[in-house]
């Protein structure tokens, strides 16, 4: 008998391994064998330099073999070729792997692409991807060209105040030291979306763009080079667009990206509001076309927001802001963060003045020197809410660099309670949050449009606190008053049960956050059942460093898993759990144990896959569909007389039940009367089944009783399939191969 397989992304196949270990083995023989000549051919000592794969990783001394003279020994030779031979040996095993991983992940990623396509073409029809791709692709070089000149005049028309302010500051900041960076030979190797989200009143769709340039530091005064490369360097970003949610692309409208205006058409210029001067749009807050948002490293994007964050952010919105999105959220706190560097840079606090409150101003200790290095801000991202009387705080993590010391902060921002956010303004928030303008001064708190002070909180989000250590205690008195996300982690409700409808699919996260939290609470997870989950979730897409924080803020307390209401929900989520965890429909002893604790500890058997009904019942049931419409066959007798037999009822019964469904007078069953026909139906296959085989004219009854109750699609087939899979799982004998299993 087979090993039985479970399928996993750390899955190697076995013809990599067996190739992996014949090549080593070979090496292996060939260099004991050839020891002594090798060494004679080299005719002489060991090489002298030193170990080095550019510049991220040398070995950090030179490699010698011993002795100069060459008078070494063949057994140190022969020790030293082993010890090659075992590393080629590991090697030969771990890189096969790592390409599997590798085109598992390309695989994934390419869903994921085609996915975010699907999703944004279904919102909006008249979406062209081409298009776009092509208009993104010049953004992404005005943006560099841009960044060359120091300006951002040529693009501001489709950048957010937070991309604008965080470039300025970074001008600032090179000015003050002296250079500019000089790009050049830029080129877009490739664009394609990677993600679609819809948060609140916005579209959020996050394009991933590969490109290559070169990057030169170049004196200001001189225009001499002072840093830099001379070759073009490769990397990937992610940029992230948003547009206000259901806004459909026009076909006589101009594009954005390509510099017209999305409402009129016409060729874009802007007024000092930063509306079109042609038909006075304001086309930078994403009710025309899409906006930049937000530019994320390679390494520091994450393919999924967790859901926690998801559902704090939704229930805020739900409970006290209808208007409220986390992009403007976080594009404000941007803004705020480079006021801050700004503010660092000048030692000056002009630049905190419209933007902090003013207990935060007078108590800030700016640097007693001027800074020797850059300010750069590398990532900003929305941890939760914390609402008190005096007022709601926003807490973001922020991830930065100052003073040549990188930072892990967190940014605590307030505003008064019974605040509503104007979604007009999302994208602009360095204007006025009161009328709008754009600031002139930062000289005062006060906007010089409208004379109203914006550093109160009455009109929008303000800095509260930076506490330079996101672990540190006062961080943690912060964290523990978030509100807890409810909405996201209830049970999910499965609505009523309908006649003959299909099974019930829930997210994998739902279902994976539920196993955790029931398992936890009954004890912890062993190491084999947090394995077999972290496998289960990277099958379904969902990154590691997620997984594990799901499992240590459950064991925490902090995470709130589902808990489905009732037996029939507790069935649903059993079974879709099922689903994701044997994809293949095969399952190995360590998943079978998982499944067969977390049945009894939510009070389930885990031998069947939903209520269980008994062998007679099913039969009186059939019986009675069958004899009301048209009575019975030869061959249907037969069937069912097999069936009784193997399940223990005698031929004497189960003729009277015949006679009295011809008579009228057989009493349907009584048990169960809320199931649906396509339930009694499955599980009269399963008594049907006989060494997980139907026979023909079994199938043929089958076939017929499901017209009967109404169920004309009905796979009879793949029924028989699913039912004598579900009898090797709680056996634990499903596999690859094993008797009358095709798989599902």
């Amino acid at each position: 008998m087979d090993t039985p397989h479970c399928s996993s992304p750390f899955h190697v196949p076995s013809r990599h391994v067996r190739r992996g270990v014949v090549l080593a083995l070979s090496l292996l023989v060939l260099c004991l064998v050839c020891a002594s000549d090798a060494w004679g051919r080299a005719g002489g000592g060991g090489g002298g330099s030193s170990y080095s794969s550019g510049s991220s990783y040398s070995s950090g001394s030179s490699y010698s073999s011993g002795s100069s003279s060459g008078s070494g020994g063949t057994g140190d030779v022969a020790g030293g070729c082993l010890v090659v031979s075992v590393t080629l040996f590991v090697g030969a095993i771990l890189v096969p792997a790592g390409l599997y991983r590798q085109r598992l992940e390309r695989k994934q990623r390419i869903a994921l692409y085609s996915r975010a396509l699907d999703q944004v073409q279904e919102s909006d029809p008249n979406f062209v991807l081409a298009t776009f791709l092509e208009d993104f692709k010049k953004a992404f070089v005005a943006i560099q060209e841009a960044w060359t000149a120091q300006e951002m005049a040529a693009v501001r028309h489709f950048i957010s105040d937070g991309i604008d302010e965080k470039f300025a500051v970074q001008f600032r900041e090179q000015q003050r030291l002296g250079y500019r960076e000089q790009l050049d030979d830029i080129k877009v190797h490739q664009a394609r979306l990677a993600r679609f989200d819809v948060t609140g009143p916005f579209e959020v769709l996050t394009v991933e763009v590969a490109a290559s340039m070169v990057d030169q530091r170049v004196s200001l005064k001189t225009g001499s080079k002072i840093g830099g490369s001379s070759h073009a360097e490769t990397f990937t970003e992610y940029w992230s667009l948003v547009r206000r949610r259901g806004i459909q692309t026009r076909q006589d409208g101009g594009r954005l990206l390509a510099g017209s205006c999305p409402n009129c058409g016409s060729p874009l210029q802007m007024n000092r509001l930063g509306s079109c001067q042609a038909c006075d749009s304001l086309v930078r807050s994403g009710v025309h076309d899409w906006v930049l948002c937000e530019i994320t490293q390679g390494n520091q994007w994450q393919r999924t927001l967790p859901v926690e964050v998801a559902a704090r952010a939704r229930d805020y919105r739900q409970q006290f802001d209808p208007g409220f999105s986390r992009q403007h959220l976080e594009d404000r706190a941007w803004v705020i963060m480079a006021r801050l560097g700004l503010a660092d840079a000048w030692r000056d606090l002009a630049p905190l003045r419209k933007v902090a409150l003013p207990r935060f101003s007078d108590g800030y200790e700016l640097p007693s020197e001027a800074m020797g290095t850059h300010f750069s801000i590398n990532g900003l991202d929305l941890v939760g809410f914390v609402v008190k009387d005096e007022g709601h705080f926003a807490l973001l993590q922020v991830d930065w660099w100052r003073n040549e010391k990188s930072r892990d902060s967190l940014l605590v921002l307030y505003r008064q309670a019974g605040v509503k956010s104007d979604v007009e303004l999302t994208l602009l928030s360095a204007h006025c949050p009161s009328c709008g303008a754009p600031e002139e001064s930062q000289a005062t708190d006060a906007c010089a449009a409208c004379g109203q002070v914006t550093n109160t909180g009455k009109y929008g989000w303000v800095l509260r606190d930076l506490i330079d250590d996101r672990t540190s205690p006062g961080a943690g008195d912060w964290i523990r008053h978030l509100l807890p996300p409810s909405s996201e982690l209830t049970p999910v409700d499965l609505g009523p049960e309908r006649r003959n409808s299909p099974p019930r699919r829930l997210q994998p996260a739902a279902c994976l956050m539920w196993a955790i939290g029931e398992l936890v609470r009954d004890g912890g997870l062993s190491q084999g059942e947090s394995d077999v989950l972290a496998k289960c979730a990277s099958r379904n897409r969902i990154e590691a460093a997620e997984f594990a924080e799901w499992v240590w803020r459950t064991q925490r307390g902090e995470l709130v898993s589902p808990r489905p209401p009732d037996v029939r929900a507790k069935w649903a989520w059993r079974n879709n759990l099922v689903r994701l965890m044997c994809p293949e429909r095969t399952v190995d002893t360590e998943t079978t144990t998982l499944l067969t604790r977390l049945a009894r500890i939510v009070g389930l058997s885990h031998s069947e896959s939903g209520p269980r009904l008994q062998p007679a019942s099913c039969l009186m049931w059939a019986i009675g569909h069958l004899a009301g419409e048209g009575g019975f066959s030869h061959m249907e007798r037969v069937v069912l007389g097999k069936c009784a037999a193997r399940n223990r009822i005698a031929a004497a019964d189960l003729e009277r039940w015949v006679e009295q469904a011809q008579e009228g007078s057989l009493a349907p069953p009584s048990e169960h009367g809320d199931l649906d026909a396509e339930e009694w139906l499955n599980q009269v296959v399963g008594f049907v089944l006989h060494d997980g085989r139907i026979s023909g004219d079994a199938r043929s009854l089958l076939t017929r009783l499901a017209e009967i109750v109404q169920l004309p699609h009905y796979d009879v087939a793949l029924a028989a399939r699913k039912q004598a899979y579900r009898k090797r799982v709680a056996h634990g004998l499903a596999e690859r191969g094993d008797r009358g299993g095709r798989g599902i």
